[in-house]
């Protein structure tokens, strides 16, 4: 649809307004998110800040509630999780950093915005966010190799992660106390 603003594409995210979607997208120098109103048709929202993350395989993710966002940044065989408060307006508020090891390759934050997952090697990663604030819980362990992409059933209660070059996908299933 037309737009009188420029818009990075990027991964689309439903916000928590079920007629809204954002775009977030990283380039080498910032992080855009672009929030769109699907119903009438026009961008509620640009934020545009500098991350200062190193250029590599980055991946980014806001919470339903677009007030956090959170990059994963992936180089030479180390995962950062950087968290960013942006409800606040302002630019790079880099809060806290975690460090896993292994190759990044996707991420999802649940519907609630309690948790974050991700697929780093043959293991999900997880992390209980509060806001900014994330606390590391034990990985799932994965009995197929090479885990890949991964999404949340629409009820938040399964998680599905898909194995590459194994035509195959897990299937885990998650309690509401993030146990599985």
């Amino acid at each position: 649809f037309p737009s009188r603003f420029p818009v990075t594409i990027g991964k689309l995210e439903w916000n928590k307004n079920p007629d809204q979607v954002q775009a977030v997208a990283f380039d080498e120098e910032k992080i855009t998110r672009t929030t769109i109103d699907i119903r009438q048709k026009r961008i509620v929202q640009v934020q545009t800040f500098n991350h200062g993350i190193p250029f590599g395989n980055n991946v980014g993710l806001s919470s339903p509630d677009s007030n956090y966002f959170y990059a994963l940044h992936q180089l030479q065989g180390e995962v950062e999780i950087y968290s960013f408060d942006i409800a606040s307006g302002a630019s790079n508020n880099l809060v806290q950093a975690e460090k896993a090891t292994g190759i990044l390759y996707n991420s999802v934050i649940s519907r609630d915005g309690r948790f974050l997952y991700a697929t780093i090697d043959n293991k999900i990663h997880r992390y209980e966010l509060q806001g900014t604030q994330m606390r590391r819980l034990p990985p799932i362990e994965l009995r197929i190799p090479e885990a890949r992409y991964l999404t949340l059933s629409p009820h938040a209660n399964i998680l599905y992660v898909s194995h590459d070059r194994k035509n195959s996908v897990s299937q885990i299933t998650l309690n509401p106390d993030n146990t599985y």
